[in-house]
Formats: C-alpha cells, sequence, structure tokens
C-alpha cells in the first residue's frame, strides 16, 4: 500500500514538473529569433514628416524633392510636381478631408487631389487677391498646418498666417490671421484638437 502511495506521488510529481518546466523551456528560448523587416519599396526621394491612411486603406506619403506616393500594398504610385501635377515636389503636409480628397501642402502652395477625378488642383497666395488666396505658399515642415474641424471647416497654416475659407474650394474666406494674432489662433487649433482626442 506504502508502495502504490509513494509510486502515485512521485508519477503526480512528474506530472507537475513536466507541466511547469516543458511550457517554460518552450517559451523562453534564450536566443530569440529577431523580427524580420522586408523591402516594400522606394519612396524615390528624401521622406517627409507625414504619412496618412485614407479611408480606402492606401497609404500616402510626403516627400522631400519627389511629391508624395500612395501605397495600395502592393504597389506604389506618385504624384509629382508638374502641368498637370503638384504645384511643388516639396510636400511637407497631409490630409484627407471628409469629402475623401487628399490636400497636400508644399513650399510652393496647397493642392487638392480628387481620387474620383484623377485630378489636382492648385490653390496659391494671390497679391491682388489678398482676401480669397492663401496667405502664403510656404507650409511648415513639420508641425500640422492643414486640418479639418469637427463642424467640416478646413483650416490652411502657412509660415504667413492662417485662413479660414468659408467654402472648400477657397474660393472666399471669411478669416484670416496672421502672426500677429498667433496666440489666439493657436488657441483655437488647440482646442480644435482637444474636441478631436475626446470624441476619438
Amino acid at each position: 500500500m506504502k508502495r502504490k502511495k509513494l509510486l502515485v506521488t512521485s508519477t503526480l510529481f512528474i506530472l507537475i514538473h513536466a507541466l511547469i518546466c516543458i511550457p517554460a523551456a518552450l517559451f523562453c528560448d534564450s536566443h530569440p529569433t529577431p523580427p524580420k523587416f522586408e523591402y516594400a519599396f522606394d519612396i524615390g526621394g528624401e521622406p517627409g514628416f507625414i504619412t496618412i491612411q485614407d479611408r480606402d486603406g492606401f497609404l500616402w506619403f510626403s516627400s522631400f524633392y519627389n511629391g508624395m506616393l500612395r501605397f495600395d500594398g502592393s504597389g506604389k504610385r506618385m504624384i509629382r510636381e508638374g502641368s498637370e501635377g503638384l504645384s511643388s515636389d516639396f510636400v511637407t503636409q497631409l490630409l484627407e478631408d471628409e469629402d475623401g480628397r487628399i490636400w497636400a501642402g508644399t513650399n510652393y502652395g496647397l493642392n487638392r487631389y480628387d481620387k474620383r477625378t484623377n485630378s489636382i488642383k492648385i490653390f496659391l497666395n494671390d497679391p491682388l487677391s489678398l482676401d480669397n488666396s492663401l496667405t502664403g505658399n510656404v507650409f511648415n515642415l513639420s508641425s500640422r498646418t492643414i486640418i479639418q474641424d469637427q463642424k467640416g471647416n478646413m483650416w490652411f497654416g502657412t509660415q504667413s498666417g492662417w485662413i479660414l475659407p468659408e467654402l472648400k474650394d477657397l474660393s472666399s474666406a471669411v478669416q484670416k490671421y496672421n502672426f500677429n494674432e498667433a496666440a489666439m489662433i493657436h488657441d483655437i487649433i488647440f482646442k480644435k484638437l482637444l474636441e478631436d482626442e475626446a470624441n476619438g
């Protein structure tokens, strides 16, 4: 009887030991395999600071000196400066608006790309129509200066100031802010970002 009890106890000890030690040995490899990254594509220029994913799942990359790039998971499409292209290859800002259009701020003007028509409209500062054009043509390198608030208003910030157009095609500007009003406009933008964060 004692021998049988000892055998059962020994068997239980071996089973418990196996249940504890074998998984630990399997999952506690002293030399884990590092993750392997594969080369996806060449952006063709120095990457910019902005990457976005649009509602169709495409990734958009800004670049310095090579326009903007769309990656669909298997192939890329470059959109460059040219007669039917961007106003500049130096892209510093990207945003998809609620209508699915891609806005690109550059070091020379603002561009709106319509995916449905595969067309680009360019907006520039017009000294002869200051009330209905951008405050300047140069968009900042790193800070986010093209935004859309929860009411659908588009805000465009250049190195010369901000503009809040009445219409989404910039045909009529209702408010302009220069850097003498920087504190006020930064408060407005900060409040907008807080609203977005609060509402997910």
